[in-house]
């Protein structure tokens, strides 16, 4: 921001204060946060991959994997890319110090760090079941660093669906483990089993007209009188 759009906005903020329709004790300072908060987003031009740590949560199904329908995807990080990788803290306050603000826009490092867990690592404390991670790199379309390493199908997850996943990752160089989730009976704790995939390609995929076709085939002939 140069200094005359900073002067345009500090007179915005004295004129914007005068509203009587703002009942707080300091409006002025307010906007004024408002707007540093505004200044500080446009600054931040990263990208962010949200991770979850485990995938036995009901909730995590529930809210994210379609009722249990969905499908998990299991990665691995490699060696290279552990440093932008970073757990998500929970609780706490989400303000940030404008000299903390200043000194990573005059390229402190240090202050750098502490303004990134303020605004893109911390959450309310009632997401802390989500226990997530967040990998955080430049934005735009590029190659992932991540390593595919398993898809984990939901208990509700459908035949056709597992199968459709199944085929369009045959032929990949680095293979991929399946699983499926299953409750663990008279409890509500999941549990993820190796999915049989020799099984599903023996019925899979099936002709609408296989069921007829076998019965036809099955059918005796009535002996004539």
């Amino acid at each position: 921001m140069s200094r005359l759009q900073a002067d345009q906005v500090i007179s915005e903020v004295n004129y914007n204060a005068g509203d009587p329709s703002y009942e707080m004790a300091d409006p002025h300072q307010y906007l004024l946060g408002r707007q540093l908060e505004k200044e500080l987003l446009l600054q931040y031009d990263k990208g962010i991959v949200s991770l979850a740590q485990r995938v036995t949560c009901p909730l995590m199904w529930s809210h994210y994997g379609d009722q249990h329908r969905g499908v998990c995807i299991g990665y691995s990080v490699p060696p290279n890319a552990q440093h932008d990788l970073h757990k998500v803290k929970y609780g706490g306050k989400r303000l940030v110090d404008a000299s903390k603000v200043l000194a990573m826009l005059d390229g402190d490092k240090d202050a750098g760090l502490q303004v990134d867990e303020a605004v893109l690592l911390r959450k309310a404390a009632s997401w802390r079941y989500e226990q997530e991670w967040r990998l955080i790199g430049e934005r735009g379309l590029q190659n992932s660093p991540l390593e595919l390493e398993e898809i984990i199908f939901g208990m509700r997850c459908t035949e056709a669906v597992k199968y459709a996943v199944i085929a369009a990752l045959d032929g990949r160089s680095r293979s991929v483990r399946f699983y499926e989730m299953s409750e663990l009976h008279g409890t509500f704790n999941l549990k993820k089993y190796p999915l049989d995939e020799g099984e599903m390609r023996a019925f899979l995929p099936r002709r609408s007209r296989d069921t007829d076709e076998a019965f036809e085939s099955a059918a005796f002939p009535v002996a004539e009188k």
